[in-house]
């Protein structure tokens, strides 16, 4: 089976737990979510989570990112995933919303010489 998630980037942050925020596009079949009890459609999913690496591990906080609907699909394509472009704009606010909910700062990145 196809691997139904596209890590776009990865973005070091300080502070709290975490160590980075992965951005990424996944396909969700859709259906209850029994955490929220709502009914979310069957499409492709912008998210952004926070996480900790160290050591080959990687930690997630549960309900610490965010995503949101990009394209509804009544059938999942793996040309249609490696293909999506997400409006650059709407990535900027997902990230802005996680760096405050999670008392995160973007890291200090090295100047190049």
């Amino acid at each position: 089976m196809a691997e139904r998630n596209r890590i776009i980037r990865e973005i070091p942050v300080t502070g709290s737990s975490s160590n980075c925020i992965v951005i990424s596009v996944r396909f969700n079949a859709g259906g209850i979510n029994y955490a929220s009890y709502e009914n979310e459609k069957r499409g492709y999913y912008l998210s952004v989570q926070p996480v900790t690496k160290s050591d080959g591990w990687q930690t997630i906080k549960g309900f610490s990112g965010v995503k949101g609907l990009v394209e509804e699909a009544k059938r999942f394509g793996q040309k249609k995933l490696d293909n999506l472009v997400v409006d650059e704009a709407r990535v900027n606010q997902f990230i802005e919303y996680v760096l405050e909910r999670n008392n995160l700062k973007l890291a200090e990145e090295p100047v190049a010489a």
